[in-house]
């Protein structure tokens, strides 16, 4: 009687560890992949980057784990680009895509429409959405 107790109880605990288990992400993930930068679109104003110096080479490189944003512009008076980068999380919620940090995370809203991506970009009341494809 007490194997069958303590079986139960034990049972009972393994089952609510697997409930309550962190949903996992998978390599299979639509968001997860090399982006390219397509267009920017800010000020009512959109510009194709695809061919513009050194912007049509940035990037959001998305992992399981977390994604960079590698912006490149040109260096004024040379033929070579800089580059700024940022990394953040992100997580899957439902079937939207959100930034996880606690500095940009309410100010970056991501959004997954067919093959593009799309990061929306809010600060002072301004907003830029960068266009990216696979």
């Amino acid at each position: 009687m007490k194997r069958s107790i303590l079986l139960c109880f034990l049972l009972t605990g393994f089952f609510v560890l697997i409930s309550c288990a962190k949903d996992e992400v998978s390599d299979q993930e639509p968001i997860v992949g090399l982006w390219k930068l397509q267009r920017i679109t800010a000020g009512g104003e959109s510009v194709d980057v695809t061919n513009l110096a050194c912007y049509g080479q940035s990037t959001l490189n998305v992992t399981k784990s977390g994604m960079t944003l590698s912006l490149k512009s040109p260096e004024e008076g040379t033929a070579s680009c800089s580059t700024d980068t940022s990394s953040f999380g992100w997580k899957k919620n439902g079937n939207a895509y959100q930034v996880v940090d606690d500095e940009v995370g309410e100010y970056i809203t991501i959004t997954l429409n067919g093959g593009d991506l799309s990061l929306k970009v809010t600060a002072d009341g301004n907003s830029s959405t960068f266009l990216f494809r696979k």
